[in-house]
């Protein structure tokens, strides 16, 4: 799910399932999420649903309600885009190629350089930890050396794409 707020301080998900016995059933059983938005992007969330098992969510063979709010109530704007809902994928014989990355330095205070041992690079994004994309590169090389002197102090997550997978890197910096 896709959102983009100019002003929600929070963001809530809830699914509701009435366990085929309608709504106020004695089945019916419920779990929310909340979220605190970045504003002013559009921010990507990706939720697995157990996630809403450990919410307290027991069911999800009937759900009839995907109910979304956000704080302030009444005042906030939120729009909602690309919702989807997907199965993981039941393990198969293929030959699975694991990525092995490195980065160095890291803890870094000017750059971080990243390579792949294995596949070409295609392209790489970074996130701070409000989920804002802070910079995105194509790369299809097999390393890459990321300018972070404009970047704050912090931590930040690099996602990594190639042509079988993506994965993520915590990168520091100082």
């Amino acid at each position: 799910m896709d959102i983009w707020t100019p002003d929600a301080t929070l963001f809530r998900i809830k699914l509701v399932d009435f366990l085929g016995d309608g709504f106020g059933g004695a089945g019916d059983t419920e779990a929310e999420l909340a979220f605190t938005p970045a504003t002013g992007q559009w921010v990507t969330l990706s939720i697995p649903l157990s996630d809403f098992s450990a919410g307290g969510m027991t069911s999800f063979s009937d759900i009839n309600q995907l109910i979304i709010s956000a704080q302030p109530t009444g005042g906030a704007t939120v729009y909602v885009d690309n919702v989807y809902f997907s199965v993981n994928q039941v393990a198969s014989n293929q030959d699975v190629v694991l990525n092995d990355y490195t980065v160095y330095p890291n803890p870094s205070v000017n750059q971080w350089n990243i390579t792949s041992s294995n596949q070409l690079i295609e392209e790489i994004a970074v996130f701070d930890l409000t989920g804002k994309m802070v910079m995105s590169n194509k790369v299809n090389s097999e390393s890459i050396t990321i300018d972070a002197s404009s970047l704050r102090p912090g931590i930040y997550i690099a996602r990594v794409t190639s042509a079988s997978s993506v994965s993520s890197l915590k990168l520091v910096k100082e």
